[in-house]
């Protein structure tokens, strides 16, 4: 818009400088300088509203980009404020998931401890166990081998006693 402005005032400047050269057209040229002098006046009230609204224009958006920084830093100061809070929570269960981590491999270390006893207790009743039956099983062997020995030497004098009468 304001182009088109100055190239209207470049144009009437330029008819007026023109009409100016030409010494014969006196009483043309008056009335064409009225006439430019007129669309000049024209034109400088249409550039002055233009320039005026323009500025108010400009105004607002300046009010509205004022208002809309405000609004984008109050924006900005709630979101640092909530994550600030978050950042607290955060830490806070992350805390409380170390404590009862802890407190898990405590309860672990206790219970391997434990299972390990059982098991040695386990181990060691088996053991017992295993040495009576090996004891019992021995000496019902050594039990059954003195029977067989007595058996072999009833077994024996009667083969000999058979032997000796067999000679007679």
């Amino acid at each position: 818009m304001t182009r088109a402005f100055a190239a209207v005032l470049a144009i009437s400047m330029a008819i007026v400088w023109t009409g100016g050269c030409q010494e014969e057209q006196t009483s043309s040229d008056v009335k064409q300088s009225r006439i430019i002098a007129a669309e000049n006046g024209d034109l400088n009230r249409q550039l002055q509203q233009e320039t005026k609204k323009r500025d108010d224009e400009i105004k607002n958006l300046k009010a509205q980009l004022q208002t809309e920084t405000n609004e984008i830093k109050n924006l900005k100061t709630q979101l640092q404020t909530e994550i600030s809070k978050r950042d607290d929570e955060i830490k806070g269960i992350v805390g409380q998931c170390q404590t009862e981590m802890n407190q898990r491999d405590a309860v672990i270390q206790l219970t391997r401890k434990q299972l390990g006893e059982c098991a040695q207790t386990r181990i060691d009743k088996l053991q017992e166990e295993a040495d009576k039956q090996c004891k019992d099983s021995i000496s019902a062997m050594n039990d059954w081998n003195s029977e067989l020995k007595d058996e072999v030497d009833r077994l024996k004098a009667e083969l000999a006693k058979a032997k000796g009468e067999e000679k007679k």
